[in-house]
């Protein structure tokens, strides 16, 4: 029985050897060799998006940097964390992480600086 191979986007001329590959070791058994093929693009997608991922751990950002704590509460004066938090558009957590353990990231620096400037203080942390 002829079987019709269709090239989408999915497969390329490249694929055709793999194809028939499959389907001469199917025989007969058309769904069957479908299904494997089906598997293998599967398969070849999912191998695709982890090459294309960004590599790393996921979780906290790993560059940190280290910052004084008395600068932060300087500038946040009277807020609250959540507040404050909230106006920067950054967590409690990334502020808490920043007052308490003196690290942050160079977005989080910028975005504090931001606000000293607005509020009219000139600071560097």
């Amino acid at each position: 029985m002829p079987v019709k191979i269709s090239i989408t986007r999915e497969t390329g001329p490249e694929d055709v050897p793999e194809i028939l590959e499959v389907f001469a070791k199917h025989g007969n058994d058309v769904l069957g060799a479908v299904d494997e093929l089906a598997a293998r693009l599967e398969r070849r997608a999912i191998n695709q998006l982890k090459a294309q991922a960004p590599k790393g751990r996921p979780g906290r950002p790993t560059g940190l940097i280290s910052v004084d704590i008395r600068k932060i509460k300087q500038v946040r004066e009277e807020l609250t964390q959540p507040e404050f938090a909230r106006i920067l558009k950054i967590s409690v957590d990334t502020l808490q992480r920043a007052e308490n353990q003196g690290v942050a990231t160079e977005a989080t620096i910028r975005k504090i600086n931001n606000f000293a400037k607005k509020s009219g203080l000139s600071l560097s942390l």
